[in-house]
């Protein structure tokens, strides 16, 4: 038998020699890893990890007084820390977006939400309509 020869457009040549440059890079992993290189695990450190340290610290702290912590405040804190301790590769043109605060909260492992399961109002409070209630 004759083997046919596959026709193979200049595109997909092009897409085939990076794809066999990076061949030792995806050989060893399995089929998940390959759909998702680096995408099981969030990201160790940012780019200033001293200076999110600081700012974790700084957020345990607000939280812990019941302060409002938010993406704004999040990322002028960060602004702040950067432009006041200068770390090596910051700019001051730089701007920490949301998406920086996403990826921050995830590799501290932290939520913004609220804390909802407590009581909002004292029980003396809410006294005079708890008797009248029970009023016979």
């Amino acid at each position: 038998m004759v083997e046919k020869k596959k026709r193979i457009s200049p595109s997909t040549m092009y897409g085939a020699k990076g794809w066999i440059a990076q061949a030792p890079f995806w050989e060893p992993m399995t089929r998940k890893q390959q759909r998702r290189p680096n995408m099981s695990q969030p990201r160790k450190d940012g780019y200033f990890p001293k200076m999110e340290e600081l700012l974790h610290m700084k957020y345990k702290d607000s939280r812990d007084r019941g302060l409002k912590v938010t993406y704004r405040w999040c990322k002028t804190r960060m602004y702040q820390l950067c432009v006041e301790h200068m770390p090596d590769g910051f700019d001051p043109k730089m701007k920490f977006g949301n998406k920086w605060v996403k990826g921050f909260k995830k590799r501290k492992r932290i939520s913004f939400q609220k804390k909802t399961n407590t009581k909002s109002t004292s029980v003396w409070k809410k006294l005079h309509k708890i008797l009248n209630y029970h009023f016979f």
